[in-house]
């Protein structure tokens, strides 16, 4: 993991690779701080977003709190997550749809378990992502403050390498999961709403 500890401190990584000075936790007056201020948690959750990093997604068991006018089970998706990358129920994945407010779809009620990325702290960074942000962090304050294009797009282009490196190597470090397009749940669903009978599921 990597040895930055709090924003303050990918912050400070990024102002150093400019020239500037750092800032120190608290208030911050500076036009540095204040750019970084608007740019830094868009620019963290996008990144954290981007994939299923093995480090950066989590699970939670949710109850369904209601029913759709269509006759769908909602579950609302847990604060704490930035996205839904899966859904599990009875051993097996799961299709969802989500609302609009925010709510998972499912024909079935009960229990489920949500997988999906949160905002993992800094501390718990892989060091080649975080250098990623750093790099992010700096084409954007390079092109805030200097208007230098060229500069900014160039050192895009690197974060986005960097990033693409990362994400190759987070694959590599543990295999993928083998989706189940078609669960029992589902197929069991299915057929009970082709036949209108009830359907007994295999234990």
């Amino acid at each position: 993991m990597t040895t930055y500890a709090a924003p303050v401190n990918v912050k400070n990584s990024m102002l150093l690779s400019l020239g500037a000075k750092p800032i120190t936790p608290g208030v911050n007056t500076s036009k540095e701080a204040i750019i970084l201020d608007q740019i830094y948690e868009p620019m963290v959750k996008a990144a954290l977003t981007r994939h299923a990093w093995t480090w950066g997604v989590k699970s939670q068991a949710v109850q369904s709190s209601g029913q759709a006018n269509n006759g769908n089970y909602l579950y609302p998706v847990p604060s704490s997550f930035l996205n839904v990358r899966w859904v599990r129920c009875g051993g097996s994945d799961v299709q969802v749809e989500y609302l609009e407010d925010g709510e998972l779809a499912l024909p079935f009620g009960g229990e489920i378990e949500v997988h999906g990325n949160w905002r993992v702290p800094e501390a718990r960074w892989p060091a080649d992502f975080a250098e990623a942000i750093v790099k992010k962090g700096y084409a954007a304050l390079i092109r805030s403050l200097m208007n230098d294009f060229t500069e900014a797009g160039r050192a895009e282009q690197e974060a986005e390498m960097m990033l693409r490196r990362s994400i190759a190597r987070d694959k590599r470090q543990i295999r993928g999961r083998d989706i189940n397009q078609n669960p029992i749940l589902v197929q069991a669903w299915r057929g009970r709403r082709r036949n209108g009978s009830k359907t007994v599921l295999p234990e």
